[in-house]
């Protein structure tokens, strides 16, 4: 059985690799975003807001990476952190 915490990884890396990729066309030089980058970035993001109100920084995301992004920490909330049967998350 694979490792319960790669399940929400699995399941938004296609997502976030098209939010790459989107971000991507708007770098220069060596620099490239991948499907990792842009789950630290949304996480920085909600971080961001909690410590200041509101960040710019939020408005690189669409309503679809969001929704992904909270997909996925419920995922991981699920799977991730109560692996062997239902604890809170159920």
């Amino acid at each position: 059985m694979p490792d319960a915490r790669r399940v929400p990884q699995a399941f938004s890396e296609p997502y976030y690799e098209k939010t790459a990729a989107r971000l991507n066309k708007h770098l220069s030089g060596n620099l490239t975003l991948s499907a990792t980058d842009i789950n630290a970035m949304l996480q920085l993001c909600s971080y961001e807001t909690v410590a200041l109100g509101s960040s710019k920084f939020c408005d690189l995301f669409t309503k679809e990476d969001f929704e992904i992004y909270e997909q996925a920490y419920d995922i991981l909330v699920r799977f991730g952190l109560a692996p062997l049967g239902c604890r809170a998350s159920c």
